[in-house]
């Protein structure tokens, strides 16, 4: 497996990236809907739990697979990369998933916290790579819009984790308090989702901590896109 992933290119590898964001954004989506669409609230996010961390595997192995391509990166930090797509798989399937109680609330909220804490720090790694491959390029080439596409998108998850640590710390913040683990993660990155459109917030009664990060966010996001339309536009296109 290790040998045909090594095979793939930059632009392979980003779409196939994106291929995995864009339907854990989806089941994201669809999990925050799912008393609507199923009629009772559980169902949907216990099996929206589940695809997501099937999902979160494969999109942390090809960027494992990225990272190696935009490299140098330290091999200790691929061999943890590579533990914890497993452990993070292990821990999304039963421990994280609200309708296995492993561990007692207390043990699950500072787990939780630790592993957002680890996802943050491994968007932010993915992203600084994507940009320093584009920004140290003197020319553009197709796969630095992809891997824009892939760094904006990975916003939405700094994010989205950022807030899922506040509201473990402190619950109840988006407006009303979900059950820890996958159904209020889903309600964070939704909040991080709406944040960066830019549109009227779909959580009117979350604290104003949460809605002066969100302001924050927007801002970011409106900046990278000025910035990396900038760097695109202003070098020739290379196939």
């Amino acid at each position: 497996m290790a040998f045909q992933f090594a095979l793939l290119g930059k632009s392979n590898l980003y779409g196939r990236i994106l291929i995995f964001v864009l339907f854990i954004l989806i089941t994201v989506l669809l999990s925050s809907e799912s008393s609507f669409l199923l009629g009772e609230p559980v169902l949907g996010p216990k099996i929206g739990g589940s695809i997501f961390s099937i999902l979160q595997i494969g999109f942390l192995l090809y960027s494992i697979q990225l990272l190696k391509a935009l490299g140098p990166v330290s091999k200790n930090i691929i061999r943890f990369l590579y533990i914890y797509a497993i452990v993070g798989a292990v821990v999304g399937l039963y421990i994280a998933n609200p309708f296995v109680e492993i561990f007692d609330i207390f043990t699950r909220r500072y787990l939780y916290i630790l592993f957002h804490i680890i996802n943050t720090g491994l968007f932010l790694l993915i992203s600084f790579y994507i940009l320093r491959d584009i920004f140290a390029s003197k020319a553009t080439h197709s796969d630095h819009i992809w891997g824009a596409l892939v760094a904006y998108l990975l916003t939405i998850f700094v994010f989205g984790d950022i807030y899922e640590i506040i509201t473990l710390i402190k619950p109840g913040l988006l407006g009303q308090v979900y059950e820890m683990g996958w159904p209020n993660y889903l309600q964070c990155v939704m909040y991080s989702m709406n944040a960066m459109s830019g549109i009227d917030s779909a959580y009117p009664d979350s604290h104003s901590l949460l809605k002066k990060i969100a302001i924050l966010e927007y801002m970011i996001g409106n900046l990278f896109l000025v910035v990396i339309l900038g760097r695109l536009l202003s070098h020739p296109l290379k196939k």
